[in-house]
């Protein structure tokens, strides 16, 4: 894994993990092959939708995906897609490129990166995709908007963010301001994965 810096979700992902399961999701995140682009399950769906919202086209030309699918992704995106097209349906937004910024607690840098921003209402919103099958869990949600939230607060302290968990058409929303209280200290947590880390 590159220099020191790594996915937010997966930081995340580790703080909410069981205890005796940490150190192994570290060891798993550390030996982790590089990222490359024909692996990524749901980068033609993620790169079409951003590409379609960014310039304010219809996201029915989304369905035009299905049509190139092997079987295997063609279940899942075709569910995706229409629970996306439900979701923004009836929304008038103007897009805001959403920042990507690298956050660091106690020396460990996290890479924040809501795919998505719009402006609604007068109301900036910045959103994580969620896609996956399984329900995300609660207090991953939470620590996820902590984390986007001290990553745009000098940015924008009055925008929102949200990550969407796609297929039950969930928004989990709250604003960058707005007092979160998670059972973590994430300074510390920076620490122990650090620390996991270095053994490996």
């Amino acid at each position: 894994m590159p220099g020191n810096v790594i996915i937010y979700e997966w930081f995340a992902n580790f703080v909410t993990e069981k205890p005796q399961k940490r150190k192994k999701y570290v060891s798993k995140i550390v030996n982790k092959d590089p990222y490359v682009f024909y692996k990524d399950f749901y980068l033609t769906l993620r790169t079409k939708l951003i590409s379609l919202i960014k310039n304010n086209q219809s996201l029915v030309d989304l369905k035009d995906i299905l049509k190139k699918l092997n079987p295997k992704k063609h279940i899942h995106y075709e569910i995706l897609i229409n629970q996306i097209q439900d979701f923004m349906q009836g929304i008038n937004y103007t897009w805001v490129e959403p920042p990507k910024n690298i956050i660091e607690y106690s020396e460990l840098l996290l890479k924040v990166n809501p795919e998505i921003g719009l402006k609604i209402n007068e109301k900036i919103l910045f959103i994580k995709m969620y896609f996956k099958q399984e329900p995300i869990d609660k207090a991953k949600v939470k620590v996820m908007q902590k984390i986007m939230q001290d990553s745009l607060m000098n940015e924008f302290p009055y925008a929102e963010v949200a990550i969407l968990d796609i297929r039950r058409g969930i928004l989990h929303q709250i604003k960058v301001n707005e007092d979160i209280k998670i059972p973590y200290n994430l300074e510390q947590e920076a620490l122990i994965w650090q620390k996991y880390a270095e053994e490996e």
